[in-house]
């Protein structure tokens, strides 16, 4: 299908109001990303700082990030840190205009293991998204969606996961759509917990996959959406800004 247009978190959800009142849709929401003149966190826990020249451009909605895709990127420290038993949803709107390697997000610890997780579009042009979680082949879960990211337009881009240290509790979505989930490995078994920093838009300790192109509007939950709440953060193809 194509489409257009450090610190361990704790499971407890955290509820966000805006608008006058509280919003389900912000349920577990640990950190927001508007990129506008900033790479702060709209909710002042897990701050973040350019590296290598990263700056803005064009966003989704305002500014968006802006990327070279050779080495800069968005510095959030050892926080955004999960073990492998808790639940997780990264939502982000990106803009790619290569085909390569895409980091999204990622907390990576340093090789063989790799231990920790990356969300991130693949390269050679077919653009699928991928959640690696650790990267042994005896102790990690790597699974990619079946549709593909389109380039040189905003897409919003999704993964959920469940906790559940099973493939079968990661879900893709691709403009608030099912893209499909492909499974290459399925076997993690212990934590994937680390003291190496949160980036956006790169993954250093796993090779050159620094994002080329935009990205505005990321969401980080310790807690699962649902395709209702994803939907609703496509809002019909312009991006919903918390806390709105």
């Amino acid at each position: 299908m194509m489409y257009g247009y450090g610190n361990m978190i704790s499971p407890t959800n955290r509820l966000f109001s805006g608008g006058g009142g509280a919003s389900p849709l912000w349920n577990g929401l640990l950190a927001y990303y508007t990129a506008d003149n900033t790479p702060n966190d709209a909710l002042g826990s897990y701050n973040g700082t350019l590296v290598n020249g990263a700056t803005y451009g064009t966003g989704v909605i305002n500014q968006g990030f802006s990327l070279e895709g050779v080495n800069d990127y968005v510095n959030l420290g050892n926080n955004l840190d999960f073990d492998g038993s808790t639940a997780f949803t990264f939502n982000f709107w990106v803009n790619k205009n290569a085909n390569k390697f895409h980091s999204i997000i990622s907390k990576q610890g340093a090789s063989p293991n790799y231990t920790g997780y990356i969300f991130r579009i693949n390269q050679t042009g077919t653009g699928k998204l991928e959640l690696i979680i650790n990267s042994t082949s005896t102790n990690r879960i790597f699974c990619a969606s079946s549709d593909s990211v389109p380039s040189s337009i905003y897409s919003m881009v999704t993964v959920t996961y469940d906790g559940s240290q099973n493939a079968n509790g990661v879900k893709f979505y691709i403009n608030g759509v099912d893209a499909g989930l492909i499974t290459t490995a399925n076997t993690l078994t212990t934590s994937i917990s680390n003291s190496n920093d949160c980036i956006l838009g790169a993954a250093p300790l796993g090779g050159n996959q620094y994002l080329s192109g935009l990205m505005d509007e990321g969401s980080v939950f310790n807690v699962v959406k649902t395709q209702s709440e994803i939907t609703e953060l496509y809002n019909s193809g312009l991006a919903k800004q918390y806390p709105n």
